[in-house]
């Protein structure tokens, strides 16, 4: 299988990046996806909606340079997963706390995949940004603590 989902009591392993080394400059790569299923049911004006939010990557696409195979690269790489899981989270808490109707709901829902989409690219920009990829050791500890209440106030486990 090339498809690993999110899952706080499983997380990355070396294992799971098979795809071929794309750069030099970087000690390794994960790219995570967010996507959702939707059923939805209107009865009597009344939106009944039942969301299946998924996080995932594919291993093909996530690669790591051999000599960078340590806990801390695997670390980082694994919080580029978690920020993508966080923001899928906001999306289903946005999305449960919205003022949908009838004859909104589907391009409300759909705006706001594509603002999560956009959160998402923010927020990994930012975090390679402020810990240089990893390098920056105090930033990434920041980070790891700013992650790690964000999955806590998203009841992540």
């Amino acid at each position: 299988q090339d498809t690993v989902y999110y899952s706080r009591s499983k997380p990355l392993i070396w294992d799971d990046f098979k795809g071929k080394l794309s750069s030099n400059k970087y000690a390794a790569y994960v790219y995570p996806e967010f996507g959702y299923e939707e059923k939805v049911s209107i009865v009597k004006g009344v939106i009944y909606a039942d969301f299946r939010i998924r996080v995932s990557l594919a291993k093909s696409a996530s690669w790591v340079n051999d000599n960078a195979r340590n806990s801390y690269v695997l670390n980082h790489e694994q919080r580029h997963f978690d920020i993508g899981k966080i923001l899928a989270e906001k999306f289903k808490d946005d999305i449960s706390s919205g003022k949908l109707t009838p004859d909104n709901y589907e391009g409300i829902i759909n705006i706001q995949y594509l603002e999560t989409l956009r959160e998402i690219h923010k927020m990994q920009k930012s975090y390679d940004d402020e810990t240089n990829h990893g390098l920056n050791v105090t930033e990434q500890s920041k980070w790891n603590k700013l992650i790690d209440g964000l999955l806590a106030k998203y009841g992540v486990k």
